[in-house]
């Protein structure tokens, strides 16, 4: 009998559903805290779909979220 030995701990990133099952069992085991969850999908050509989960922040919280986290994108992984 072989034994099979995972080569990964987690899913590819390219795996989007056992990403997503995997954060799941994260907030669920408390190792993530999460109130509220955004989750964007780009659309080529369209708008994005956005879907939300948890306490509605309202338009101005969910938009502030984004803007927030354009901002940690541009400070982090922005060449200076």
């Amino acid at each position: 009998m072989v034994d099979v030995v995972p080569l990964r701990k987690h899913p590819p990133v390219g795996d989007i559903i056992g990403q997503l099952r995997q954060m799941a069992n994260w907030i669920e085991s408390g190792e993530v805290e999460a109130r509220s969850a955004l989750f964007i999908i780009p659309s080529d050509g369209d708008w994005p779909e956005v879907y939300g989960w948890g306490e509605h922040l309202g338009d101005y919280g969910n938009i502030a979220i984004c803007e927030i986290t354009k901002t940690w994108f541009i400070n982090n992984l922005v060449a200076r």
